[in-house]
């Protein structure tokens, strides 16, 4: 019977260790719980939702805060969420038709997001100082986004090249070539 309080002690004990744990230690249920938090405690603005980037167990979330954007990272481990890290009210610059801005984290990889600042711009052709050529034009609320897993960010230099729906260039912006 001794053994037995102790069993039934012990599983309290280690119940109420994984509680407190779980309480303080930033894990939670649910992404969205996780995504809320993580933006209360680094005070980023309400923004509107636009899209998930998902690499593994990895996600990004994309925030528009209008003249900025938030990328708020969440981490799944197991059957509960943890924050990743986090990018916040990246500032968009408005002096050209299109915004370039490159990330890098090490659990993510690398990731650029474009803001098109025309709403003529129909697709973006990118061509990278690596060689690949990249088609841009699945645009969600003014942003495309392009992922490289693991790479170095300086991939993501090369010529950017603006299109209308006829074809027309509108802008032709060199981001960083070496």
């Amino acid at each position: 019977m001794k053994r037995q309080v102790w069993i039934i002690l012990n599983m309290i004990l280690i119940c109420g260790i994984m509680v407190l744990n779980y309480y303080h230690g930033g894990y939670y249920l649910s992404k969205e719980q996780c995504i809320e938090e993580s933006m209360r405690s680094l005070y980023i603005p309400e923004g509107e939702r636009i899209l998930e980037l998902c690499n593994g167990n990895y996600c990004k979330t994309l925030f528009d805060h209008g003249d900025s954007f938030s990328l708020v990272g969440t981490r799944q481990i197991g059957l509960l969420y943890r924050v990743g890290s986090t990018d916040v009210e990246c500032g968009i610059d408005k002096s050209n038709s299109f915004f370039h801005w490159t990330g890098y984290s090490i659990d993510y990889g690398a990731y650029t997001v474009i803001h098109r600042n025309d709403e003529r711009i129909s697709e973006i052709r990118i061509e990278l100082n690596t060689g690949d050529i990249l088609t841009l034009n699945d645009w969600k609320s003014d942003y495309a986004v392009f992922i490289r897993e693991k790479s170095d960010r300086r991939n993501a230099f090369g010529m950017y090249r603006a299109y209308d729906k006829s074809g027309h260039l509108i802008e032709e912006i060199d981001y960083f070539s070496e």
